[in-house]
C-alpha cells in the first residue's frame, strides 16, 4: 500500500508536467495512454505475486484454528 502513496503521486505529478506534450499529437497521447497501460499491467503482476506468495506461506492448520476462533466453523 505504501508503494502507492509513493508512486501515485509521482506519476501525477509527470501526467501534469508532461500535459501540453501529450496534448500535442495523437500520437504522444498513445504513446502516453500504452505506458499506463503497461504500467497497470505490471503493478497488477506484482500484485497478484505478492498475494501467491501470502497465500503460499499461510500454513494449512492455520486457517482452521483462525476460523473456529472466530467462531465461523461447524465443526
Amino acid at each position: 500500500m505504501v508503494r502507492y502513496f509513493v508512486f501515485f503521486p509521482f506519476f501525477v505529478f509527470i501526467v501534469v508536467h508532461q500535459e501540453r506534450w501529450i496534448e500535442a499529437s495523437v500520437a504522444h497521447l498513445l504513446k502516453t495512454l500504452l505506458l499506463l497501460a503497461i504500467t497497470h499491467i505490471v503493478l497488477m503482476k506484482a500484485h497478484q505475486h505478492a498475494l501467491r506468495q501470502s497465500t503460499l506461506e499461510t500454513p494449512p492448520d492455520e486457517s482452521d484454528e483462525f476460523l473456529q476462533r472466530l467462531g465461523l466453523c461447524d465443526h
